[in-house]
Protein backbone atom coordinates (compact mmCIF):
# COMPACT_ATOMS: atom_id res chain seq x y z
CA UNK A 1 0.00 0.00 0.00
CA UNK A 2 2.98 2.46 0.95
CA UNK A 3 4.39 2.05 -2.49
CA UNK A 4 0.60 2.97 -3.86
CA UNK A 5 1.11 5.98 -2.52
CA UNK A 6 4.21 6.82 -3.02
CA UNK A 7 3.53 6.32 -7.05
CA UNK A 8 0.73 8.77 -6.69
CA UNK A 9 3.18 11.09 -5.06
CA UNK A 10 5.36 10.67 -7.91
CA UNK A 11 2.37 11.50 -10.41
CA UNK A 12 1.19 14.08 -8.51
CA UNK A 13 4.35 16.61 -8.04
CA UNK A 14 5.48 15.33 -11.89
CA UNK A 15 2.18 16.92 -12.92
CA UNK A 16 2.52 19.75 -10.50
CA UNK A 17 6.33 20.29 -12.33
CA UNK A 18 4.93 20.70 -15.75
CA UNK A 19 2.25 22.87 -14.77
CA UNK A 20 4.92 24.98 -12.77
CA UNK A 21 7.24 24.72 -16.14
CA UNK A 22 4.13 26.11 -18.05
CA UNK A 23 3.38 28.49 -16.13
CA UNK A 24 6.82 30.14 -15.45
CA UNK A 25 8.05 30.03 -19.07
CA UNK A 26 4.67 32.46 -19.40
CA UNK A 27 2.66 29.78 -21.70
CA UNK A 28 -0.20 31.76 -23.17
CA UNK A 29 -3.64 31.05 -22.54
CA UNK A 30 -5.23 28.86 -25.41
CA UNK A 31 -8.57 31.24 -25.61
CA UNK A 32 -12.00 29.89 -25.96
CA UNK A 33 -12.74 27.02 -28.25
CA UNK A 34 -15.99 27.03 -30.36
CA UNK A 35 -14.99 24.14 -32.41
CA UNK A 36 -18.89 22.49 -31.17
CA UNK A 37 -20.44 25.69 -32.85
CA UNK A 38 -18.09 25.49 -35.78
CA UNK A 39 -19.54 21.61 -36.56
CA UNK A 40 -23.24 23.36 -35.80
CA UNK A 41 -22.31 25.74 -38.81
CA UNK A 42 -20.26 23.11 -40.47
CA UNK A 43 -23.06 20.17 -40.50
CA UNK A 44 -25.84 22.28 -40.98
CA UNK A 45 -25.26 25.37 -43.05
CA UNK A 46 -22.56 23.56 -45.63
CA UNK A 47 -23.76 20.25 -44.95
CA UNK A 48 -20.18 18.85 -43.81
CA UNK A 49 -19.93 15.17 -42.48
CA UNK A 50 -19.68 15.99 -39.12
CA UNK A 51 -21.25 17.96 -36.14
CA UNK A 52 -25.01 18.30 -34.76
CA UNK A 53 -27.55 20.04 -36.63
CA UNK A 54 -29.70 22.20 -34.02
CA UNK A 55 -32.09 20.14 -32.01
CA UNK A 56 -35.01 23.19 -32.98
CA UNK A 57 -34.26 22.12 -36.55
CA UNK A 58 -36.42 19.07 -38.47
CA UNK A 59 -34.23 17.06 -39.93
CA UNK A 60 -36.38 17.19 -43.50
CA UNK A 61 -35.31 20.76 -43.59
CA UNK A 62 -31.27 20.17 -42.94
CA UNK A 63 -32.13 17.62 -45.76
CA UNK A 64 -33.77 19.42 -48.58
CA UNK A 65 -31.38 21.80 -47.86
CA UNK A 66 -28.21 19.90 -48.27
CA UNK A 67 -29.68 18.03 -51.48
CA UNK A 68 -29.79 20.91 -53.07
CA UNK A 69 -26.06 22.61 -51.84
CA UNK A 70 -24.50 18.84 -53.22
CA UNK A 71 -25.92 19.96 -56.70
CA UNK A 72 -24.30 23.64 -56.06
CA UNK A 73 -21.11 21.74 -55.14
CA UNK A 74 -21.50 19.65 -58.30
CA UNK A 75 -21.37 21.57 -60.63
CA UNK A 76 -18.91 24.09 -59.03
CA UNK A 77 -16.71 20.65 -59.01
CA UNK A 78 -17.31 20.47 -62.69
CA UNK A 79 -16.72 23.75 -63.86
CA UNK A 80 -13.86 24.80 -61.92
CA UNK A 81 -12.40 22.90 -59.21
CA UNK A 82 -12.13 19.72 -61.71
CA UNK A 83 -10.36 21.38 -64.23
CA UNK A 84 -7.96 23.97 -62.15
CA UNK A 85 -6.47 21.80 -59.63
CA UNK A 86 -4.53 19.87 -62.07
CA UNK A 87 -3.70 22.97 -64.03
CA UNK A 88 -2.33 24.36 -60.83
CA UNK A 89 -0.68 21.90 -59.55
CA UNK A 90 1.29 21.68 -62.95
CA UNK A 91 2.33 25.34 -62.12
CA UNK A 92 2.91 25.63 -58.18
CA UNK A 93 6.52 24.20 -58.17
CA UNK A 94 6.61 20.96 -55.43
CA UNK A 95 8.89 23.48 -52.78
CA UNK A 96 6.96 26.29 -52.49
CA UNK A 97 6.96 27.48 -49.05
CA UNK A 98 3.89 25.62 -46.93
CA UNK A 99 2.84 29.07 -45.28
CA UNK A 100 0.19 31.17 -47.53
CA UNK A 101 -0.62 34.79 -47.46
CA UNK A 102 -4.22 35.58 -49.20
CA UNK A 103 -4.66 39.83 -49.04
CA UNK A 104 -7.86 41.03 -50.27
CA UNK A 105 -8.84 37.11 -49.93
CA UNK A 106 -11.62 36.59 -46.86
CA UNK A 107 -13.78 33.76 -47.20
CA UNK A 108 -12.18 32.19 -49.94
CA UNK A 109 -10.27 29.45 -48.60
CA UNK A 110 -11.61 27.33 -51.37
CA UNK A 111 -9.44 28.70 -54.30
CA UNK A 112 -6.71 28.90 -51.94
CA UNK A 113 -6.93 25.11 -51.04
CA UNK A 114 -7.24 24.15 -54.25
CA UNK A 115 -3.81 26.50 -55.38
CA UNK A 116 -2.06 25.40 -52.38
CA UNK A 117 -3.32 21.68 -51.52
CA UNK A 118 0.10 21.14 -49.26
CA UNK A 119 0.16 24.73 -47.54
CA UNK A 120 0.07 23.94 -43.90
CA UNK A 121 -0.75 27.78 -42.77
CA UNK A 122 -2.88 29.71 -44.14
CA UNK A 123 -3.67 33.66 -43.98
CA UNK A 124 -6.57 35.54 -45.60
CA UNK A 125 -6.96 39.24 -44.99
CA UNK A 126 -9.95 41.56 -45.47
CA UNK A 127 -11.56 44.41 -44.82
CA UNK A 128 -14.50 42.06 -43.38
CA UNK A 129 -14.63 40.44 -39.89
CA UNK A 130 -14.64 36.39 -39.06
CA UNK A 131 -17.66 36.81 -37.09
CA UNK A 132 -19.34 35.16 -34.32
CA UNK A 133 -19.81 31.54 -35.00
CA UNK A 134 -21.84 31.83 -31.59
CA UNK A 135 -25.03 32.83 -33.34
CA UNK A 136 -25.33 29.36 -34.21
CA UNK A 137 -26.85 28.61 -30.71
CA UNK A 138 -29.10 31.46 -30.76
CA UNK A 139 -31.79 30.73 -33.64
CA UNK A 140 -35.22 29.88 -34.26
CA UNK A 141 -36.31 27.04 -36.59
CA UNK A 142 -37.74 29.84 -38.51
CA UNK A 143 -35.06 31.65 -38.34
CA UNK A 144 -32.40 28.63 -39.70
CA UNK A 145 -34.76 28.20 -42.76
CA UNK A 146 -34.24 31.29 -43.68
CA UNK A 147 -30.50 31.49 -43.11
CA UNK A 148 -30.15 28.54 -45.21
CA UNK A 149 -31.43 29.99 -48.04
CA UNK A 150 -29.22 33.22 -47.55
CA UNK A 151 -26.57 30.57 -47.67
CA UNK A 152 -27.44 28.65 -50.98
CA UNK A 153 -27.75 32.30 -52.30
CA UNK A 154 -24.17 33.46 -51.11
CA UNK A 155 -22.59 30.38 -52.20
CA UNK A 156 -23.89 30.66 -55.48
CA UNK A 157 -21.85 34.06 -55.67
CA UNK A 158 -18.86 32.29 -54.69
CA UNK A 159 -19.48 29.51 -56.96
CA UNK A 160 -20.31 31.06 -60.30
CA UNK A 161 -17.18 33.68 -59.71
CA UNK A 162 -14.84 31.75 -57.95
CA UNK A 163 -14.77 34.85 -55.32
CA UNK A 164 -17.24 36.74 -53.18
CA UNK A 165 -17.11 40.67 -53.05
CA UNK A 166 -17.14 42.76 -50.15
CA UNK A 167 -20.04 44.73 -51.41
CA UNK A 168 -22.19 41.32 -51.91
CA UNK A 169 -21.21 40.07 -48.18
CA UNK A 170 -22.33 43.35 -46.72
CA UNK A 171 -25.67 43.20 -48.90
CA UNK A 172 -26.87 39.74 -47.65
CA UNK A 173 -27.16 40.48 -43.75
CA UNK A 174 -27.77 36.98 -42.65
CA UNK A 175 -27.59 36.97 -39.50
CA UNK A 176 -24.89 33.81 -39.66
CA UNK A 177 -21.18 34.93 -40.06
CA UNK A 178 -20.96 34.57 -43.98
CA UNK A 179 -16.87 34.53 -43.80
CA UNK A 180 -17.09 31.26 -41.48
CA UNK A 181 -19.74 29.86 -43.93
CA UNK A 182 -18.16 30.21 -47.14
CA UNK A 183 -14.83 28.51 -45.04
CA UNK A 184 -16.79 25.68 -44.02
CA UNK A 185 -18.22 25.14 -47.64
CA UNK A 186 -14.05 25.06 -49.11
CA UNK A 187 -13.61 22.47 -45.81
CA UNK A 188 -16.94 20.49 -46.87
CA UNK A 189 -15.99 20.93 -50.75
CA UNK A 190 -12.13 19.51 -50.01
CA UNK A 191 -13.35 16.74 -47.73
CA UNK A 192 -11.74 18.27 -44.64
CA UNK A 193 -13.64 19.14 -41.04
CA UNK A 194 -13.30 21.79 -38.01
CA UNK A 195 -10.93 20.37 -35.22
CA UNK A 196 -10.84 24.19 -33.18
CA UNK A 197 -11.93 27.95 -33.80
CA UNK A 198 -10.52 30.30 -31.62
CA UNK A 199 -10.46 34.39 -32.11
CA UNK A 200 -7.53 36.37 -31.42
CA UNK A 201 -5.79 39.77 -31.01
CA UNK A 202 -2.50 40.97 -32.81
CA UNK A 203 0.07 42.02 -30.21
CA UNK A 204 1.86 44.93 -31.44
CA UNK A 205 5.10 42.62 -31.64
CA UNK A 206 3.31 40.68 -34.11
CA UNK A 207 2.57 37.59 -32.08
CA UNK A 208 -1.03 36.15 -31.21
CA UNK A 209 -3.57 36.60 -28.10
CA UNK A 210 -6.27 34.18 -27.96
CA UNK A 211 -9.63 35.65 -27.08
CA UNK A 212 -11.99 34.80 -23.67
CA UNK A 213 -15.45 36.17 -23.78
CA UNK A 214 -15.60 38.84 -21.04
CA UNK A 215 -17.61 38.39 -17.86
CA UNK A 216 -20.43 39.86 -20.25
CA UNK A 217 -20.18 37.24 -22.75
CA UNK A 218 -18.64 40.31 -25.09
CA UNK A 219 -15.96 39.02 -27.90
CA UNK A 220 -14.39 40.44 -30.42
CA UNK A 221 -14.73 38.44 -32.99
CA UNK A 222 -12.78 40.45 -35.92
CA UNK A 223 -10.13 37.62 -36.32
CA UNK A 224 -10.38 34.01 -36.33
CA UNK A 225 -7.87 30.74 -36.27
CA UNK A 226 -9.65 27.68 -37.94
CA UNK A 227 -7.57 24.27 -37.32
CA UNK A 228 -9.12 21.32 -39.52
CA UNK A 229 -8.11 17.92 -40.90
CA UNK A 230 -9.32 15.17 -43.35
CA UNK A 231 -12.72 14.70 -41.99
CA UNK A 232 -12.97 11.39 -39.83
CA UNK A 233 -9.60 10.93 -39.60
CA UNK A 234 -8.13 11.97 -36.39
CA UNK A 235 -4.54 11.03 -37.19
CA UNK A 236 -4.34 13.32 -40.15
CA UNK A 237 -1.77 16.60 -40.15
CA UNK A 238 -4.11 19.54 -39.34
CA UNK A 239 -3.69 22.83 -40.80
CA UNK A 240 -4.34 26.48 -39.75
CA UNK A 241 -6.46 29.29 -41.56
CA UNK A 242 -6.27 32.80 -39.51
CA UNK A 243 -8.49 35.65 -41.04
CA UNK A 244 -7.19 38.83 -40.09
CA UNK A 245 -9.71 41.60 -40.41
CA UNK A 246 -8.08 44.89 -41.58
CA UNK A 247 -7.73 47.85 -44.04
CA UNK A 248 -4.36 47.35 -45.56
CA UNK A 249 -4.10 50.75 -46.52
CA UNK A 250 -0.79 52.90 -45.95
CA UNK A 251 -2.77 55.32 -43.76
CA UNK A 252 -4.40 52.68 -41.68
CA UNK A 253 -1.28 50.45 -41.62
CA UNK A 254 0.86 53.43 -40.25
CA UNK A 255 -2.32 54.20 -37.26
CA UNK A 256 -1.45 50.09 -36.54
CA UNK A 257 1.44 48.64 -38.27
CA UNK A 258 0.29 45.09 -35.92
CA UNK A 259 -0.79 43.51 -39.71
CA UNK A 260 2.41 44.59 -41.01
CA UNK A 261 4.54 42.93 -37.94
CA UNK A 262 2.70 39.46 -38.15
CA UNK A 263 3.11 38.80 -41.61
CA UNK A 264 6.80 39.87 -41.29
CA UNK A 265 7.20 37.34 -38.42
CA UNK A 266 6.15 34.24 -40.77
CA UNK A 267 9.85 34.69 -42.82
CA UNK A 268 9.11 32.94 -46.46
CA UNK A 269 5.71 33.03 -47.75
CA UNK A 270 3.75 31.65 -50.72
CA UNK A 271 1.09 34.31 -51.38
CA UNK A 272 -2.03 34.99 -53.87
CA UNK A 273 -4.19 37.42 -54.72
CA UNK A 274 -7.27 37.87 -57.11
CA UNK A 275 -10.05 40.16 -57.58
CA UNK A 276 -8.37 42.77 -56.19
CA UNK A 277 -9.11 45.62 -57.83
CA UNK A 278 -5.49 46.36 -58.41
CA UNK A 279 -5.28 47.57 -54.70
CA UNK A 280 -1.68 46.18 -54.65
CA UNK A 281 -0.30 48.47 -57.59
CA UNK A 282 -1.65 51.47 -56.03
CA UNK A 283 0.20 54.10 -54.37
CA UNK A 284 -2.10 53.96 -50.79
CA UNK A 285 -0.73 50.53 -50.63
CA UNK A 286 3.16 50.38 -50.48
CA UNK A 287 3.16 49.25 -46.90
CA UNK A 288 1.43 46.17 -48.15
CA UNK A 289 3.38 46.10 -51.06
CA UNK A 290 6.87 45.89 -49.70
CA UNK A 291 6.06 43.35 -46.66
CA UNK A 292 5.18 40.96 -49.49
CA UNK A 293 7.84 41.98 -51.57
CA UNK A 294 10.36 41.17 -48.68
CA UNK A 295 9.06 38.00 -48.17
CA UNK A 296 7.47 36.35 -50.96
CA UNK A 297 9.19 33.87 -52.70
CA UNK A 298 6.37 32.65 -55.22
CA UNK A 299 2.90 34.19 -55.83
CA UNK A 300 0.14 33.28 -58.05
CA UNK A 301 -2.50 35.70 -59.27
CA UNK A 302 -4.74 37.59 -61.51
CA UNK A 303 -3.85 41.26 -63.38
CA UNK A 304 -4.43 42.34 -59.32
CA UNK A 305 -1.30 41.30 -58.27
CA UNK A 306 2.18 42.95 -58.29
CA UNK A 307 2.25 45.59 -61.24
CA UNK A 308 5.44 44.34 -63.60
CA UNK A 309 7.63 47.55 -62.64
CA UNK A 310 6.87 47.04 -58.90
CA UNK A 311 8.08 43.19 -59.63
CA UNK A 312 11.23 43.98 -61.36
CA UNK A 313 12.43 46.56 -58.33
CA UNK A 314 11.61 43.88 -56.02
CA UNK A 315 13.94 41.31 -57.78
CA UNK A 316 11.23 39.29 -58.91
CA UNK A 317 10.10 37.76 -62.63
CA UNK A 318 6.71 37.29 -64.09
CA UNK A 319 5.32 35.35 -66.61
CA UNK A 320 1.24 35.20 -67.27
CA UNK A 321 -0.90 32.11 -68.70
CA UNK A 322 -4.16 32.78 -70.70
CA UNK A 323 -5.55 35.10 -72.79
CA UNK A 324 -4.64 38.85 -71.80
CA UNK A 325 -6.06 42.04 -74.36
CA UNK A 326 -5.99 44.74 -71.53
CA UNK A 327 -6.99 44.78 -67.60
CA UNK A 328 -10.51 44.06 -66.58
CA UNK A 329 -13.09 46.95 -65.96
CA UNK A 330 -12.61 46.75 -61.74
CA UNK A 331 -10.76 49.54 -60.25
CA UNK A 332 -7.56 51.89 -62.14
CA UNK A 333 -4.23 50.80 -64.11
CA UNK A 334 -1.81 53.45 -65.70
CA UNK A 335 -1.78 52.75 -69.63
CA UNK A 336 1.91 52.34 -69.35
CA UNK A 337 1.28 49.62 -66.32
CA UNK A 338 -1.48 48.08 -68.56
CA UNK A 339 1.12 47.85 -71.44
CA UNK A 340 3.67 45.71 -69.32
CA UNK A 341 1.14 43.70 -67.63
CA UNK A 342 -0.14 42.58 -72.07
CA UNK A 343 3.80 41.93 -72.59
CA UNK A 344 3.91 39.34 -69.86
CA UNK A 345 1.16 37.08 -71.96
CA UNK A 346 3.34 35.77 -75.25
CA UNK A 347 1.11 34.04 -75.77
CA UNK A 348 -2.42 33.02 -76.53
CA UNK A 349 -3.36 29.87 -74.07
CA UNK A 350 -7.07 30.03 -72.93
CA UNK A 351 -6.94 28.53 -69.31
CA UNK A 352 -8.96 25.18 -68.84
CA UNK A 353 -10.78 27.15 -66.36
CA UNK A 354 -13.18 29.80 -66.83
CA UNK A 355 -10.85 32.66 -64.44
CA UNK A 356 -8.89 32.97 -61.55
CA UNK A 357 -10.49 35.71 -60.09
CA UNK A 358 -11.65 38.99 -62.84
CA UNK A 359 -11.22 38.45 -66.33
CA UNK A 360 -9.35 40.78 -68.68
CA UNK A 361 -11.22 43.30 -70.48
CA UNK A 362 -12.02 41.00 -73.55
CA UNK A 363 -13.18 38.66 -71.19
CA UNK A 364 -10.79 35.73 -71.01
CA UNK A 365 -9.12 33.88 -67.98
CA UNK A 366 -5.60 35.06 -67.03
CA UNK A 367 -3.24 34.83 -64.22
CA UNK A 368 0.43 35.96 -63.45
CA UNK A 369 2.84 34.06 -61.75
CA UNK A 370 5.47 36.00 -59.72
CA UNK A 371 8.63 34.61 -58.26
CA UNK A 372 11.79 35.62 -56.72
CA UNK A 373 14.84 35.64 -59.75
CA UNK A 374 16.64 33.10 -58.13
CA UNK A 375 13.85 30.54 -57.81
Amino acid sequence: MSTMRGRRWTCTLVAVAVLVRAVTAGAAAPGADYVDEARTLYRTATCGSTGDRPRELPAAVVDAHCRQLAKDYAAYRAKWLDEAVPYLARLVPSDVPTTVVYPFGGGDLVTALATFPDATDFTTISLEPAGDVRKVDRLSAREWEQVLAMTRATLGVLFAKAYNTSKTLRTVRSPLPEELVDTMAALVLFGYEPVALRYFAIEPDGTLRHLEPDARGALDTSNMELAFRKANDAAAPVKILRHVAANLNDRHLRDDPRVLAYLAAKGQIAAMTKAAIHLLGSDDFSLLRGVLSTHVTWMISDDTGFLPRHARAAGFVQEGHGVYRGPSRYGTVEPGDAEQLKRLFAHDEKLPFFAYGYTDASGHGHLIVTRKASN
